[in-house]
């Protein structure tokens, strides 16, 4: 596991990552990396996990992550948090390929179109140990997920934190 998680980290993810055969988990959460994901390391078959959460990626998130995790034997659970970055263009079709993927989130970025169709058939579970698809995450405005009984809204998710927050704030005064 790789986490450079809230270091103030600017510039590019090396795509040297890719190389490194042993690389499963990749957190680099609340930094200011630009540029694009590497497909080297996104492609990765020993990755498992990604979390580039509130970064500033650009480009599209490139059609060769359905190779995530492709050479780990046995089952792993695999999740995709690109969640508050500047990413653009539409959801690849091979995202619905990557076996075990149980979390996929994609909000606030500027994706757009159609949730693609394999993604939208994958099994989905509510529980933590199952390896169905738990948790799909998107601006539904933008690119609908309603089509997973794993979607969640942006808008949903921000009014069920409110509903929680108001809810806590009331039994506590």
């Amino acid at each position: 596991m790789m986490d450079i998680s809230y270091n103030s980290l600017v510039g590019d993810i090396p795509r040297e990552l890719g190389q490194m055969s042993s690389l499963g988990e990749f957190a680099a959460v609340s930094n200011d990396l630009t540029g694009r994901i590497p497909e080297a390391l996104i492609s990765s078959g020993s990755l498992h996990t990604i979390n580039v959460t509130d970064n500033s990626l650009t480009g599209t998130i490139p059609n060769s992550i359905g190779l995530m995790g492709s050479s780990i034997s046995g089952r792993q659970r695999r999740s995709i948090w690109l969640r508050s970055n500047r990413l653009r263009g539409t959801i690849p079709e091979s995202v619905g390929t990557i076996p075990d993927l149980t979390e996929i989130v994609l909000d606030g970025n500027d994706l757009s179109g159609q949730m693609p169709f394999s993604v939208c058939n994958m099994e989905t579970g509510t529980t933590s140990r199952t390896f169905n698809l738990r948790l799909l995450a998107t601006d539904c405005e933008k690119v609908d997920c309603r089509c997973s009984l794993a979607c969640e809204c942006s808008r949903r998710r921000r009014t069920n934190f409110i509903r929680r927050m108001t809810a806590k704030n009331e039994k506590t005064a």
